[in-house]
């Protein structure tokens, strides 16, 4: 599931740019795995994204579908600067095996 969230960010955001970064934070409990997964924002030249599900068969990781099927919940949230969207995060939970 951190995978796929990584690949999204790398994807959709400048994290994929040269120099980019992505932020994994992982929370572990006795009964839950949470993953959130932070990129460097959306890209100037395009429409800002925002996290759906789309086509699985179009990449070779499903995205937001393994991750949509897999975890408990999941949500994103902006950091917004100024009048434009900064980094994403997305956080998904799984329950811990």
């Amino acid at each position: 599931m951190a995978e796929a969230l990584v690949s999204n960010a790398r994807k959709h955001s400048r994290s994929g740019d040269l120099g980019g970064t992505v932020r994994v934070v992982i929370d572990v409990n006795p009964f839950l795995v949470g993953v959130a997964v932070t990129d460097n924002g959306p890209r100037g030249d395009t429409v800002i994204p925002y996290p759906r599900l789309g086509d699985p068969r179009q990449a070779p990781l499903p995205g937001l579908h393994l991750v949509d099927h897999l975890a408990v919940y999941w949500e994103w949230e902006w950091a917004w600067k100024g009048a434009g969207a900064g980094p994403l995060t997305v956080r998904a939970v799984v329950e811990n095996p």
